[in-house]
């Protein structure tokens, strides 16, 4: 653990926190290159809002998000690791990462670099329909009938899930998914051990998000089944 005493000049905090965060700065160069590319084609102007949506909903999550470690931390150390004296290890090690300003810098950076790369793939994803109309619903349906044997598969679907509280259900699990995806990203941002995984991780997890929800959506422009006619 670092040395909480221990506290580098700002100017080599903010440094520091470039370095590690140099891929993900131009994953969402490229990013907002592509949604600004995109609103100029369709004539509409770049929307940020998502941005402050983000960043409002972060109050939330972050917070409960910290209380969530902190309980965990706690109960690693009073039934695995079991000090003489668990809450004083505890406040210790919460006082570390706290006073971590190298860990925090770079974390608050890439969690504000994550912001503005989903606000630039919102913005680009609600453009598309404008310089690329839905045109491929009717053969990916005509394409989804014949792999389910000429049925469509929600008829097949509709006796299982067809039910207020079976949608209901998949809803939480879906909104669950989200949850989680939100607290990994958060883990990997602040994540101290294995640095160079947590890099991989949220670039791979917006990489996807770039090339499927922006590029594959743009050539292969469709509502999708929810909303096909």
């Amino acid at each position: 653990m670092p040395d909480a005493s221990y506290l580098p000049p700002r100017s080599q905090t903010v440094t520091q926190g470039l370095q590690r965060n140099t891929i993900l700065l131009g994953l969402v160069a490229c990013q907002l290159a592509l949604a600004s590319a995109i609103s100029a084609i369709a004539g509409a102007p770049f929307d940020d809002s998502t941005v402050t949506t983000l960043l409002l909903l972060a109050t939330t999550l972050v917070p409960l998000f910290m209380v969530v470690l902190m309980v965990a931390h706690f109960l690693h150390l009073a039934l695995l690791r079991r000090p003489g004296r668990p809450l004083h290890s505890w406040l210790r090690d919460i006082r570390i990462v706290a006073l971590d300003p190298r860990r925090l810098g770079a974390g608050l950076l890439s969690l504000l670099l994550v912001a503005i790369f989903t606000s630039a793939f919102a913005d680009a994803k609600s453009n598309i329909a404008l310089i690329q109309p839905f045109a491929w619903d009717p053969w990916l349906a005509t394409l989804d009938r014949w792999l389910h044997f000429g049925h469509d598969p929600w008829v097949w679907l509709q006796p299982l899930f067809g039910s207020p509280l079976a949608t209901t259900i998949l809803n939480a699990n879906y909104h669950f998914w989200l949850f989680m995806m939100h607290f990994m990203i958060f883990m990997a941002c602040f994540d101290r051990h294995e640095r160079a995984q947590s890099a991989r991780f949220i670039f791979a997890l917006l990489l996807g998000f770039a090339l499927g929800g922006n590029v594959l959506a743009l050539v292969l422009s469709s509502a999708g089944p929810v909303y096909f006619q």
